[in-house]
């Protein structure tokens, strides 16, 4: 087959192969769909009798192998080809300018100022169509903090904003959930987690949490136990930067506690409180992101998430279908902190990154001045008041646990948390006195006396 036929054939299986596998994504900065091609594609067309037709079929024939190109260079030769110009794919191979490093992002050097340039100029404007984004579908690894050119091609299908459980930044940080095509990914539908502007507290809290889910990732078996929503990697654009998440399609623990009816057989609240306190290996995952193997006065890298109530628990429905069996994983490590500690010594403070005030430990409170010494246990005050108001909602329903906070924010009206951050909290705000509230302990106490008498 003459070449000319097999660049034509090769335009009509692209045109063919988009329209029928419906393979349109979206740019960086535009929610119109445009098409992509998908690196398979390219792979099932160039089998090495179509290279050769290509190479071999003209009277000045083109002096590269088949199997250079095979090995490295199919993107590239397939934007030459459908530009019409495969006789430069030497101008590639010359300057192993090779699959792995496209999108190309300007004019090679040695081609700045010679004839050759306009091929370049050409194919830099050609290439996006065959260069879409591919998150981690060849085990080259998840995109970490990845810089994405504005006009290289996601493959999202569709996307939907939804609510963000933060209410600290408003339109600067928005969520979304994204379906992603089959032939790209193999987790269809994500969340994106969207960080805008230049802020340096945004571009921080952006930071904190791909740093916190980069370590937790680290760790092999903590997606077995669970408790951790799964991360799937990082990208920026300027002015944008993004965090690809698991989509949990049951909501979060608020809307959960809102929607269900407390469990009523003694099997479901089983399962509700093991499902509830798996959390715990994920606060100890994050409490303990590396740990070392030697002995006294070597390093780890410990963790606090800071930010734990109902809205940052997100809810992975079971299988089964029984509600009370879903799972509950940990989200939004924003405020997160992470420090060096070393093993056996003294424990280090973590930086006070100002999760919310109402789940907050005492040693957290903040309205005269800094908090006090924000540690791993701090994490645990907060997960034990999650835990509290999912005992009052077991026994109650959602009606019980809204009176259980509206109780606490009557009291702490009533002390020196008045009109302050940590309105409605469980605790006076005095890490040195008494320190949990009357009313937090009537409710647990009337709470626990009726999980009492249903346990015999």
């Amino acid at each position: 087959m003459k070449p000319d036929n097999i660049i034509a054939k090769f335009k009509r299986y692209v045109d063919q192969y988009v329209s029928e596998r419906s393979c349109r994504g979206m740019r960086g900065y535009e929610d119109g769909l445009v098409d992509f091609v998908p690196r398979c594609a390219l792979d099932s067309f160039w089998v090495a009798e179509n290279v050769e037709g290509v190479l071999l079929g003209r009277e000045d024939w083109i002096k590269d192998s088949t199997s250079t190109i095979q090995r490295g260079y199919i993107q590239v030769f397939s934007i030459l080809v459908y530009m019409s110009q495969p006789q430069h794919i030497s101008l590639f191979t010359g300057e192993s300018i090779h699959d792995g490093l496209l999108p190309l992002r300007e004019t090679p050097h040695a081609f700045s100022e010679a004839a050759e340039k306009s091929i370049f100029e050409e194919f830099e404007k050609e290439q996006w169509k065959f260069c879409p984004f591919l998150f981690d579908t060849e085990g080259r690894g998840k995109p970490h903090k990845r810089h994405l050119p504005p006009l290289q091609i996601i493959p999202i299908i569709a996307k939907e904003q939804i609510k963000h459980s933060g209410a600290t930044y408003d339109h600067r940080v928005c969520v979304f959930r994204v379906t992603l095509h089959s032939l790209c990914f193999n987790q269809e539908e994500v969340v994106f987690k969207t960080y805008y502007g230049e802020d340096p507290e945004v571009v921080q809290t952006y930071e904190n949490e791909v740093n916190m889910y980069t370590q937790l990732d680290a760790q092999p078996t903590l997606y077995d136990s669970l408790s951790v929503i799964r991360y799937f990697g990082s990208f920026e654009i300027p002015g944008r930067r993004t965090v690809i998440l698991e989509y949990a399609r049951g909501g979060n623990l608020k809307s959960f506690f809102e929607s269900c009816p407390p469990p009523l057989a003694r099997s479901d609240r089983v399962l509700f409180w093991n499902s509830l306190m798996d959390l715990l290996g994920g606060l100890h995952a994050i409490h303990n992101l590396k740990e070392t193997q030697g002995g006294k006065g070597s390093w780890g890298l410990r963790g606090t998430h800071q930010d734990i109530r109902p809205q940052n628990i997100l809810v992975c429905p079971d299988q089964s279908g029984n509600v009370y069996a879903a799972k509950f994983k940990f989200v939004d490590m924003g405020t997160g902190h992470i420090r060096r500690s070393r093993n056996q010594g003294m424990e280090l403070n973590a930086d006070d990154n100002w999760g919310n005030g109402m789940y907050s430990a005492p040693e957290a409170y903040r309205d005269h001045g800094d908090s006090r010494a924000i540690r791993w246990e701090s994490d645990v005050f907060s997960l034990g008041a999650v835990a509290s108001e999912a005992l009052v909602w077991t026994r109650w329903g959602e009606y019980g646990r809204d009176l259980y906070q509206k109780d606490r924010v009557i009291e702490t009206r009533m002390s020196r948390l008045k009109g302050g951050f940590h309105e409605g909290s469980f605790h006076d705000g005095d890490p040195d006195g008494p320190c949990l509230l009357n009313s937090v302990e009537t409710w647990l106490q009337r709470a626990s006396s009726f999980a009492g008498e249903e346990s015999h």
